[in-house]
């Protein structure tokens, strides 16, 4: 797992120069991805060219002008973080600052799951579990942790069902059911 402490940052848009006219990437995005790519030469995470599963989860530390209980309700995961960056623009920061260190083109990452929170510690973490294809099963797998699917779609409910409050994603034959279901229509 790739792991950068401190407010998580956004991929700024690319900026022209008003002297020459040619195109560049802001430094604030500069130094978040050299940062990402440093701590991703740290973490264990390689893929090589094989296909992969990106989790990326950005925490934010609640704002201080917010009461003692709704920053606590708020770390509970029961306040929803909708303020910048936007969530799109972290996962590309997120994708570019580890590319060439934990795989060679983000094209290898076939599906991503991304979420903004509130935590006590701002950070970004990024989890790739590589995916195996062992004839009829696909298997991902990362850090000390395994699934098996029958298909892309049955990896990613295994990979997310592990939620608490008894949320759940459908399983791989309600998944199936579900998908044709929506097929049939």
């Amino acid at each position: 797992m790739v792991v950068v402490e401190g407010e998580p940052i956004g991929k700024g848009r690319p900026r022209v120069s008003s002297r020459s006219g040619t195109v560049y990437t802001p430094r604030k995005t500069v130094a978040y991805e050299d940062a990402l790519r440093f701590a991703a030469k740290l973490s264990k995470d390689r893929l090589g060219m094989a296909p992969a599963i990106a989790i990326i989860r950005a925490f934010s530390e609640p704002p201080t002008s917010w009461s003692q209980k709704k920053k606590k309700v708020a770390v509970g995961g029961l306040v929803q973080k909708i303020t910048k960056p936007d969530i799109d623009n972290v996962v590309k920061s997120a994708l570019d600052g580890i590319q060439d260190v934990c795989f060679e083109d983000d094209r290898q990452i076939v599906a991503c799951v991304a979420i903004k929170a509130y935590d006590v510690r701002a950070r970004l973490e990024i989890e790739l579990l590589a995916i195996k294809d062992e004839g009829e099963v696909l298997i991902a797998q990362g850090e000390g942790r395994s699934f098996e699917g029958c298909s892309l779609e049955d990896l990613l409910a295994k990979v997310l069902g592990g939620g608490s409050c008894g949320a759940r994603l459908a399983d791989g034959e309600e998944a199936g059911e579900l998908v044709e279901g929506l097929r049939a229509a």
